[in-house]
């Protein structure tokens, strides 16, 4: 496990992912209220697991591409006010997503680009 201080780093590296905007890829798009939405949404839901994380060497491209299609998925559902159950499993598909990157994520971090101090 990482120090409190290297943890804390990877955390602000890796909130630029929760706040990304994919809102231009809607309809109409880019839609800065929907974008506010998902990013607050995204940080009340999502909690840093460290103790999942695990070794890593082989990159993130899988699962950032399944978190932002799930991100934009999630936006379209809340844009076109989609019944509760749609949009319930919009949210939970987004979140599984969102954990499943940051697992890899983090683990790459760790593995491939920390350095050993």
């Amino acid at each position: 496990m990482p120090s409190p201080e290297r943890r804390a780093a990877l955390e602000a590296r890796f909130a630029r992912w929760l706040a990304q905007d994919v809102t231009a890829l809607l309809p109409s798009g880019p839609h800065p209220d929907l974008q506010d939405r998902l990013k607050g949404w995204l940080w009340t839901h999502f909690a840093f697991d460290w103790e999942a994380v695990q070794e890593n060497v082989g990159g993130t491209a899988g699962h950032h591409s399944a978190f932002l299609h799930a991100k934009v998925q999630l936006g379209q559902a809340w844009l076109e006010g989609r019944p509760s159950a749609q949009t319930q499993e919009a949210e939970v598909t987004c979140l599984r997503a969102l954990n499943a990157f940051w697992l890899e994520w983090a683990g790459y971090q760790l593995t491939v680009l920390s350095d050993p101090a």
